[in-house]
């Protein structure tokens, strides 16, 4: 959705588990990033999210201070404490998730993540493997036109570890099913990427196993740049010299210094 840039700066506060704002002008947006504007948009997400607005309105306008901002925010992104209800059950949330899926539709999906479905327990009907979640079964079935569905999950999802009765994570399934797109939004959530699996394979085994090249540098990049940073951490705090230390710290500060 679009908001004013007020209002973005509470929502940079929130953290981007909550709210991930990104500027039309200074940011690149992504295909999938696009595909979500395009899709949902400010009216359909506040029929959703605002659908249980009480009278009066406590919808901020353009004089409201930014405590009365906050508060709002707050409430509708946090708490969902607006949001339009449908499900009576936990099992009902979920049943709703796995058709949202299957029928790639994200307003859906956006309905139910309103409603506090836990989006990465195992959906109720089995899939392919036992222990499925969503976001397994999103990434099995998709293709070039359902990669917003996929970003939406992944910044949603709170845990992108999580393994089905075969130990495979979604990281795994992009290796499995070759999904080199997919994978790349999975690995801007940062998931762990040693998790073995009951055969005893990283995502990245399983890729090269399956020759699912794409995916092999993919994940291997990410490897590789996980381990530098490590060393030079590691190297920061344990082999450079204090002098060495301080002078680097004081040309961070005043990097960024100059940079405000």
């Amino acid at each position: 959705i679009l908001t004013c840039i007020e209002c973005s700066g509470i929502h940079r506060e929130m953290g981007v588990h909550i709210s991930r704002i990104q500027s039309l002008e200074l940011d690149k947006l992504g295909t999938s990033e696009l595909l979500l504007a395009k899709n949902i948009g400010n009216n359909s997400f506040n029929d959703i999210m605002e659908g249980n607005l009480p009278t009066p309105s406590p919808k901020p306008t353009p004089s409201s201070d930014m405590t009365a901002r906050k508060e709002f925010i707050t409430a509708k992104y946090v708490d969902h404490k607006y949001s339009r209800k449908t499900c009576a059950s936990s099992a009902a949330k979920l049943n709703e998730l796995l058709e949202a899926v299957r029928s790639r539709d994200l307003l859906a999906l956006l309905q139910v993540y309103a409603e506090g479905v836990e989006v990465m327990d195992p959906l109720l009907e089995p899939g392919q493997e036992p222990g499925e979640t969503a976001l397994h079964l999103a990434l099995r079935t998709a293709d070039h036109t359902s990669l917003h569905l996929i970003d939406f999950l992944v910044q949603n999802c709170g845990n992108l570890d999580k393994q089905t009765v075969l130990g495979n994570t979604v990281l795994h399934y992009c290796s499995i099913y070759n999904k080199p797109e997919c994978l790349k939004l999975v690995l801007k959530g940062k998931p762990t990427l040693h998790i073995v699996n009951q055969a005893g394979e990283t995502a990245l085994d399983t890729a090269k196993r399956l020759k699912a090249i794409q995916c092999e540098d993919l994940v291997g990049e990410s490897c590789v740049f996980i381990y530098l940073f490590f060393y030079l951490f590691i190297y920061y705090n344990t082999c450079m010299p204090p002098n060495a230390r301080r002078t680097l710290g004081s040309l961070q500060q005043l990097k960024t210094h100059n940079n405000n």
